[in-house]
């Protein structure tokens, strides 16, 4: 279960490398639709990181998920309003 839960990690990580690479070359309905289900991921993964880091020794989980929720939120707020 562990080693799932780190792939699902890297994963979000990939996951923010292609959003910020192509979510300029989408259309505005298919980019909110696309930033919708990242926070959805990025939602179901933080519960499950919670979850399995009950233990005082896994607390170094919670701190890439958190990274890239904090890199999601910023990218999405400087492609739908900074940028505009």
């Amino acid at each position: 279960m562990q080693k799932l839960l780190l792939y699902l990690i890297l994963l979000n990580y990939w996951l923010l490398y292609l959003y910020a690479a192509h979510i300029s070359l989408l259309p505005a309905g298919l980019a909110v639709l696309v930033s919708l289900l990242c926070i959805a991921y990025n939602l179901l993964l933080c519960r499950l990181t919670v979850r399995r880091a009950r233990r005082q020794t896994d607390g170094y989980i919670v701190y890439p998920v958190l990274i890239g929720a904090v890199l999601f939120c910023s990218l999405m707020l400087y492609v739908f309003i900074i940028r505009g």
